[in-house]
């Protein structure tokens, strides 16, 4: 044999006689039965993970609407003449509110919006805090519930369902561990499903099953042609369902941070030479009305939260509508004087 022979006999696979197979019968009787088990058994695993992600994520998106109808009398008030300063608004929170640390304060925004302040309490889990909304006009609290970031109770409840399944660290594990397969599985049927249309010559039904077809055959052209269709969906999927991960996520963040992908924030830390004594917690209210004031004039739009720092730090006012890129600006404030430092 000579040696284009033997390299042309390398190539292809060896059968149980150790006879060497051509390359078609090798992907027929090798590689594609591995494949399809793999394909089989990733698709018995992630099944579960794929019906309910997509229920749930369905819902996920639809809690913004939902806690406008669950939390309307919460989230909206009547206007009413003009809206008490931002800091008769906090002071009205702080009094029924009197055991938590204040961390955030997000003012209405449009004329039947409310005032958010949150509180860091330590009765509450250490992923939540406690907001008292105050309706603007009046000072009422109009309710007090436990959030998550700006997350109310429904769309908490929808998000730990789509995490975690409600099983704790094990349901969050399967959920990433399922995402994490769930291009392997889209990856191996379509490679079974185009190496099988293309052999035999039946490009068309690649994404369009034949109606002549019956039984099995039938089924298998309708799982294949949705399957090709739906495969990018489900690399999409995977690849941003990974980035909210445990830990798939935090390597994701960490590629982030070293490739300088992160929005950018304000410092926090105050110049040389600057001094900031400890606002007293009877002086917050009167500090935060600053700093808003800072913010608007700087033309910070729409919807901002404004987070206390720790004494001898600036405080940052930053854009919180995360719809819209551009509405990410944020700004260093004295919160003293209220003079914008970055």
């Amino acid at each position: 044999m000579t040696t284009s022979q033997t390299d042309r006999a390398d190539e292809r696979s060896i059968d149980d006689s150790g006879r060497a197979l051509p390359r078609a019968r090798w992907w027929r009787d090798g590689f594609r039965p591995l494949l399809a088990r793999l394909h089989f058994f990733i698709g018995v695993f992630v099944g579960p993970f794929i019906l309910i992600a997509a229920v749930t994520g369905l819902m996920y998106a639809a809690t913004p609407a939902i806690e406008q109808i669950v939390y309307r009398d919460t989230l909206t008030v009547a206007p009413s003449g003009s809206p008490l300063p931002l800091a008769q608004q906090v002071s009205a929170a702080q009094e029924a509110q009197v055991d938590g640390t204040l961390i955030e304060v997000r003012p209405a925004t449009r004329p039947d919006d409310v005032t958010r302040v949150t509180f860091s309490t330590e009765s509450d889990p250490a992923d939540r805090d406690l907001t008292v909304f105050i309706n603007p006009y009046s000072g009422e609290v109009t309710n007090t519930l436990p959030t998550f970031g700006e997350w109310l109770p429904v769309r908490s409840w929808f998000d730990d369902l789509h995490r975690t399944l409600f099983l704790g660290d094990i349901g969050r594990l399967y959920s990433e561990l399922a995402a994490s397969w769930l291009w392997v599985l889209a990856a191996s049927g379509l490679s079974i499903w185009i190496f099988r249309r293309v052999r035999k010559g039946r490009r068309r039904t690649l994404v369009i099953p034949t109606r002549r077809a019956k039984g099995r055959a039938r089924l298998m052209g309708w799982h294949g042609a949705l399957g090709v269709w739906l495969a990018l969906g489900m690399i999409f999927l995977s690849a941003t369902g990974l980035t909210w991960s445990q830990y798939a996520g935090t390597n994701v963040g960490n590629l982030r941070e070293a490739l300088d992908w992160t929005t950018p924030s304000a410092a926090a830390a105050l110049p040389e030479n600057t001094e900031v004594p400890e606002i007293p917690e009877q002086e917050l209210p009167a500090a935060l009305e600053r700093a808003a004031e800072s913010a608007r004039d700087e033309g910070l739009d729409g919807i901002i939260k404004i987070v206390p720092a720790e004494s001898g730090e600036a405080w940052t006012v930053s854009q919180a509508q995360r719809s819209w890129p551009e509405k990410q600006d944020s700004i260093s404030v004295d919160p003293a004087t209220g003079e914008v430092l970055s």
